[in-house]
């Protein structure tokens, strides 16, 4: 119910490539900060919030970000128009919490690292 009837962002659903100087939300400050506190949160735990405290603790470890990453770590199997419809309409809601909770902030989709093996 928390996600219920909550308006969506108007962001793109091309998520951007991974970018390694976006470190994880609560990390503290750190010299890759110089231009700006870039943190991310992933997708997965950013639709887990259950009620508005759980954002609120997201928010307090996103606190200071100048660009904020939601990086898409999952991909949805199912073809059915409905089921992506759902899906596309829970992550722009999501994007939307965040940019109404942190206005100074932006907030963009990011791409997952891609796990390569070392040789």
């Amino acid at each position: 119910m928390f996600w219920d009837h909550r308006p969506e962002s108007t962001v793109s659903l091309e998520p951007k490539a991974y970018d390694s100087f976006y470190l994880e939300a609560g990390h503290p400050d750190c010299l890759f900060d110089g231009n700006g506190k870039h943190r991310y949160v992933t997708l997965t735990e950013l639709l887990s919030l259950n009620s508005q405290k759980d954002a609120d603790v997201l928010v307090a470890r996103l606190a200071g970000s100048a660009d904020i990453a939601v990086i898409c770590v999952f991909v949805v199997q199912s073809r059915g128009s409905v089921v992506q419809m759902f899906l596309r309409h829970r992550v722009l809601q999501a994007v939307r919490l965040l940019e109404d909770m942190m206005p100074e902030s932006s907030v963009t989709l990011m791409n997952p690292p891609e796990l390569g093996m070392a040789a």
